[in-house]
């Protein structure tokens, strides 16, 4: 099997990764600017692990697997699920992603939206994402 999977979000508090960075500035009621211009499937781990259980368990064919959530976001759209999920009035800031060239200067394309013919995506991103919040984070 091949599994490929989009941004992937897991490791709740541990991460250290964008999520987490965003929830801390969000509980702290930091003003926060994020990347609108780039765009995604999010890929929950714990999501990812069941499919890859099921997928083992019930002999699928060997091929090309692609898993994600339904739907395409950018951080932005993200950064403002999270707060809305956190129940937090905050103005987060649309920016584009030349502004952070300095900063993080790995190049990645614009649109990264995994779509699959094998499999039927189970959630939407905002699904995922709450999930994950909700799990990992209270």
């Amino acid at each position: 099997y091949i599994v490929r999977a989009g941004w992937l979000i897991g490791g709740g508090e541990k991460e250290k990764k964008f999520i987490s960075y965003i929830i801390d500035d969000i509980k702290k009621g930091k003003r926060i600017s994020v990347v609108n211009d780039k765009f995604g499937t999010i890929t929950y781990a714990r999501e990812l692990a069941v499919f890859l259980e099921e997928l083992i368990h019930h002999k699928q064919p060997f091929g090309i697997y692609h898993y994600g959530s339904k739907g395409v976001c950018s951080r932005h759209d993200i950064a403002k699920q999270i707060a809305k999920i956190l129940e937090k009035d905050i103005l987060i800031n649309a920016i584009p992603s030349d502004k952070f060239k300095k900063v993080f200067f790995a190049p990645r394309p614009k649109y990264e939206v995994l779509k699959s013919i094998m499999i039927k995506f189970p959630n939407t991103w905002r699904r995922s994402l709450t999930d994950y919040i909700h799990h990992e984070f209270n």
